[in-house]
């Protein structure tokens, strides 16, 4: 069990250069942000263009109910890390795969106007997704801080069990 965390960090060392080198532009965010759970995963839901207000709902609602872009926001912005969420976005950019250790396909989901996460879903525990620009997804992952405005990774079962699972949702078909 060591070898995961020292992996996770090793992956988001290796994101960072990444986005250094591809040039994706920082997000930035000047909503006023709702309340958002801290401390312990949590399970929330954001949705694209969606309101910001808390509860609030619509129509690209996910496997758990209501849509709160509030909460993302706030995760952003207090530097939250190890958040849960599903959240509804448009697809943005299509970056190469991540080949070091684990495969990764990547690509950058814009989930409001003016705010855009890195989506990594691992390749070797579940299958690609087939996107394109401007493709609707639904994703559910673990949300991590960065200054570009997050990622999202473990968009997949976990085989041991101990992780909360998570999927990319896709023109119909559930990919996990």
């Amino acid at each position: 069990m060591p070898r995961t965390p020292l992996r996770i960090v090793l992956l988001l060392m290796a994101l960072v250069v990444v986005w250094a080198l591809d040039g994706w532009p920082p997000a930035a965010f000047d909503t006023a942000p709702g309340a958002a759970p801290v401390g312990s995963p949590t399970e929330v839901s954001t949705s694209e263009g969606g309101s910001t207000g808390a509860g609030s709902t619509a129509s690209g609602s996910t496997a758990s109910g209501s849509t709160d872009s509030a909460a993302l926001a706030e995760a952003f912005r207090d530097r939250v890390s190890g958040l849960m969420l599903d959240t509804v976005g448009r697809v943005v950019k299509v970056l190469p795969d991540d080949r070091e250790g684990s495969r990764h396909q990547r690509f950058i989901l814009r989930v409001t106007d003016d705010h855009t996460v890195l989506v990594v879903h691992n390749i070797d525990l579940a299958p690609r997704v087939p996107l394109s620009e401007g493709d609707v997804v639904d994703v559910r992952g673990q949300y991590e801080w960065n200054a570009k405005g997050g990622l999202i990774h473990w968009t997949h079962h976990d085989p041991a069990g101990r992780h909360a699972e998570g999927f990319i949702r896709h023109a119909g078909r559930t990919y996990r």
